[in-house]
């Protein structure tokens, strides 16, 4: 009996430790219609490895009800798309669930400016935002990006973090004198070439308009986006007991 018993509770602790072995899933979300939504999931689907599963829901509401029958998936980000005027009432619908407020959000636009996404912005509620039509792999590469950002922060000793790191094959640009060069440059001309370099590489980039006192990075909060202001003005304050303090303007 006492063997038995032995070999009982060795098959239990297999059991256990399988389970443990085991990963939940990551999965990235696409909240898009068709036949959008079949896009991005192609690219996705062969642009992320196989480390991560990549599903689709409709709208906000069937994104929330999706979640909800899967708690064992891992969702570092969802990409997301809207009608004019709804950015900002998409995200904040998506973030009434806290699996999905706890998410990254990429933007997927058509339009050439948005006005609609201030309140977004504030609350560091989005993330990246790429044009339809994109430049072909760079969806998949933004995706990857973003993906490691957050496993970084939230599960840095997820074993699958550094496989994200991994897959990210773009070479870090070394520096070169022609950078030196366009320091000494008008600021204008200087805004200019580099939205040129970025456009060129990236397609063209969504103007974003903000109403004044928007918020565009966060104390506390890591900065890994590049916001290039074309009009306007940028004030850098610091919280205190006491209030706001400017610190540059």
């Amino acid at each position: 009996m006492t063997g038995i018993g032995n070999r009982a509770q060795g098959s239990r602790n297999a059991a256990v430790s399988d389970r443990a072995d085991r990963l939940d899933p990551l999965c990235v979300l696409v909240v898009a219609p068709e036949p959008l939504a079949g896009r991005v999931m192609e690219e996705l689907g062969s642009g992320l490895g196989g480390i991560a599963q990549v599903a689709c829901a409709a709208d906000a509401t069937a994104a929330k009800v999706l979640v909800h029958t899967r708690p064992d998936w891992i969702l570092p980000l969802i990409v997301v798309t809207a009608a004019p005027g709804e950015v900002d009432r998409l995200i904040a619908t998506l973030d009434e669930d806290p699996v999905l407020l706890a998410a990254r959000v990429l933007l997927l636009t058509d339009q050439a400016q948005h006005e609609d996404l201030s309140r977004a912005l504030d609350r560091n509620r989005l993330h990246a935002v790429i044009t339809v039509p994109w430049t072909p792999d760079s969806l998949a590469w933004q995706v990857q990006t973003q993906v490691m950002r957050w496993l970084s922060a939230r599960r840095p000793s997820d074993p699958r973090t550094p496989q994200w790191a991994a897959t990210d094959g773009r070479p870090v640009a070394q520096p070169e004198s022609d950078l030196l060069r366009l320091l000494e440059l008008d600021t204008r001309d200087v805004t200019a070439q580099l939205l040129a370099g970025i456009e060129r590489v990236l397609g063209p980039r969504p103007r974003l308009l903000v109403p004044a006192g928007t918020r565009l990075i966060h104390a506390g909060v890591a900065v890994d986006a590049v916001l290039v202001i074309l009009r306007g003005r940028v004030a850098l304050d610091y919280a205190t007991g006491a209030g706001d303090l400017r610190l540059h303007h």
